[in-house]
């Protein structure tokens, strides 16, 4: 509570004057501001006790005896009180207040306006209590919070700004050593967007010759690795690719498996689908194993949604063999989710046909994250016979559903299609 230096040097505060009690202060709580020129000192909570407590007083109000005002705040025109406080009790203070404002100087409280300038509150008022102090620090907290984020998205603002500011040359000759350092690998990733012309960035990716398969395990290179893809064309830069498939099968799905590279080989199924069947067909090799994996995973979502329909085919045909071992595994259960939802009828309605034989393997998808839209594509996308059984074997376990997150979204879309199926009945 008590003020800063810069309030004090503009106050000209003395040194702590004992507060003296009197008999209108017995066992009373109250709180005053003192006022001082612009500026508005803490709040200082004074609770009368036996023994005297200390107060900050201006130099100009030294020898004088202050007077606490019980349960009034004295603020200069404008200034804002607390929130969140509840009236305690309401009466006239008059004789506190009078003698409060006899120890001001006029001259210090603004000149004549002295007594138009000061507010007074007229009820009085205890400190919070403990609870809403709680609630008013989390209030302020919530205040503090929004304004940081404006803060924080203004700078955002003034970076997207000047961020296109770096020009190729700043980083010509150096993009390796700059892309393995956590600001050099943005800097490179923002020299290739900002670069004028495809010749220069051309120039700052072809310093990557060489080192691709480092980049991609890089933990910052592998970014500057996929900006280029993102970017550039797969015929500017071959020899990403290149590099790639010239270490072998087994280095692809090494790849796969990797926490950084698996971003690559994500971003070149995702730009460069017709430029890397070599890598795809190395893929589905081992797809089965990749889509148990906590990394391969996410590339094989995306071989799955981005590959030729033969790719697709391929691997659709090795996951209807082993249906049980990936809807058991929550990791497949999401390229499952991308099977069902990308695949053709005939493809979509086998798989389909597969997981439904096995027993009570549709219930236990329908419980996890990923496996629930499983479920929910097959009762939304496949004809009636596998909708049908379906709805069939789901209807059996409906407690179940209940009790689980995710098998609560498959139990309200059983009951609309239950209703839907109910409504040409009754009508």
């Amino acid at each position: 509570c008590l003020p800063g230096p810069s309030i004090a040097s503009e106050c000209d505060l003395h040194a702590m004057q004992p507060c003296q009690q009197t008999p209108a202060m017995a066992l009373q709580p109250c709180q005053v501001w003192l006022a001082c020129s612009t500026y508005l000192a803490a709040p200082m909570p004074m609770l009368a006790a036996q023994s005297p407590m200390p107060v900050l007083v201006p130099r100009q109000w030294q020898g004088l005896t202050p007077v606490p005002v019980a349960g009034a705040f004295i603020t200069t025109a404008g200034a804002s009180t607390f929130e969140g406080e509840t009236t305690a009790q309401e009466g006239p203070q008059t004789g506190h207040i009078e003698q409060a404002l006899a120890c001001g100087d006029d001259d210090h409280w603004g000149g004549g306006q002295a007594s138009s300038d000061v507010a007074i509150a007229g009820a009085a008022r205890l400190p919070p209590c403990r609870r809403t102090e709680g609630k008013r620090s989390k209030a302020q907290s919530r205040r503090a919070s929004a304004i940081a984020g404006s803060t924080a998205g203004a700078s955002d603002r003034e970076t997207a700004k000047t961020r296109g500011n770096v020009p190729p040359s700043s980083v010509s000759g150096k993009v390796w050593r700059l892309s393995r350092d956590p600001k050099g690998c943005r800097r490179v990733q923002d020299a290739i967007v900002d670069a004028a012309t495809d010749e220069e960035r051309l120039a700052i990716v072809f310093e990557l010759r060489g080192h691709v398969w480092e980049a991609m395990m890089c933990p910052h290179a592998n970014h500057v690795l996929q900006q280029c893809i993102t970017v550039m064309r797969a015929t500017s830069c071959p020899f990403i690719v290149e590099e790639i498939t010239q270490r072998g099968a087994g280095a692809v799905c090494k790849a796969a498996r990797h926490a950084y590279s698996c971003r690559v080989l994500q971003r070149l199924l995702e730009h460069w689908p017709d430029h890397v069947t070599a890598l795809a067909d190395d893929l589905i090799s081992e797809g089965l194993l990749l889509c148990r994996h906590t990394f391969g995973n996410y590339v094989m979502q995306h071989l799955l949604e981005y590959g030729s329909d033969q790719q697709r085919a391929e691997l659709l045909q090795g996951m209807q063999k082993q249906a049980l071992a990936l809807g058991c595994d929550a990791r497949a259960a999401a390229p499952l989710s991308k099977a069902v939802l990308c695949a053709s009828d005939a493809d979509r309605a086998a798989l389909t046909q597969a997981l439904l034989a096995e027993k009570r393997l549709l219930i236990g998808l329908a419980c996890m994250r990923h496996g629930h839209v499983v479920v929910q594509g097959i009762l939304e996308l496949c004809n009636a016979p596998e909708r049908y059984e379906a709805i069939r074997q789901l209807t059996q376990d409906m407690d179940l559903l209940r009790q689980s997150r995710y098998g609560r979204i498959i139990f309200h879309s059983l009951s609309e299609l239950l209703q839907e199926a109910a409504a040409p009945a009754g009508g």
